[in-house]
């Protein structure tokens, strides 16, 4: 029997939904639209399934990143505060896991479209993380679009937001985004799931934007040694490379051993031999 590989696919929030895209009539920052970022999605889908026509016995999982979604979300939360209440972070972060999820299951019609019976399934998840994470001192999260330093600074002052310079723009100018807590994962909570669509070979598009933390949820079969929830919901970014996650054997459903993963990381407009980066 051959061996199967377990192939995971990080989509980029920012490569989705690129940030610092200027009006060439006007100059002014741009948001690219629902209409664009379907056009990139399926851009990526289609190199995602062409990896997965070449070895179809193998084992796949999709994430992604969200922090531009997350702001745009939080603007139109904010635009609306007249009439409407605020929304709190944990909420935009699971908007954000069910429209990627839901624009991210094009894979499945270009791989019906090839011939491959192969389901995808979008699953909003949760992960824990210490309640001490520095990230949430000194939040490292860009989410939402662009601004000038001014404008930053202001928005900063007016509505207490943390800022902090991005990049630098061909002109040499410092565009500034908001920043969120973003602290380093300790556990997935829908894990024992994620494990079972696996193992009936659906490819799952999971722990989007590295998920959120709910405030509501009380973590079981609780250790001394296992962190501290914390109380705060963020945007969080997969665990650092000398911070690996490890989920308790009791934590699992079942005795199986995994593929050691190749990550694969997507570039929805990047050439072709570039678009994939296996580590």
């Amino acid at each position: 029997m051959a061996k199967k590989n377990l192939r995971i696919f990080a989509f980029g929030g920012n490569e989705v939904s690129p940030v610092g895209l200027k009006d060439p009539k006007t100059g002014k920052d741009l948001i690219p639209d629902i209409a664009l970022q379907w056009q990139r999605t399926a851009q990526t889908c289609k190199l995602v399934a062409d990896i997965i026509e070449k070895h179809p016995d193998d084992l796949y999982v999709m994430t992604h990143g969200n922090g531009p979604q997350v702001g745009n979300i939080l603007l139109r939360a904010e635009y609306s505060r007249p009439i409407l209440p605020s929304l709190p972070l944990d909420i935009c972060g699971a908007d954000s896991q069910g429209a990627m999820g839901y624009m991210m299951s094009l894979l499945a019609s270009e791989l019906q479209m090839r011939g491959i019976k192969r389901v995808v399934s979008a699953l909003v998840t949760q992960v824990v993380v210490d309640k001490n994470d520095p990230d949430f001192q000194s939040p490292s999260k860009f989410v939402g679009p662009t601004y000038s330093k001014e404008e930053a600074l202001e928005r900063k002052a007016k509505d207490g937001w943390a800022v902090k310079c991005y990049k630098k723009d061909a002109e040499g100018k410092e565009l500034w985004r908001r920043v969120v807590p973003s602290p380093v994962p300790t556990d997935i909570v829908e894990i024992d799931a994620i494990e079972a669509l696996i193992g009936a070979g659906i490819i799952p598009i999971t722990v989007g934007g590295g998920a959120f933390r709910s405030p509501w949820w009380s973590p079981r079969r609780r250790t001394a040694k296992r962190s501290t929830p914390a109380t705060t919901a963020s945007t969080s970014r997969r665990p650092r490379a000398s911070r690996p996650r490890s989920i308790p054997a009791s934590r699992r459903s079942s005795t199986r051993t995994w593929p050691r993963p190749c990550w694969a990381i997507c570039c929805s407009n990047g050439p072709r031999p570039a678009a994939w980066s296996i580590r």
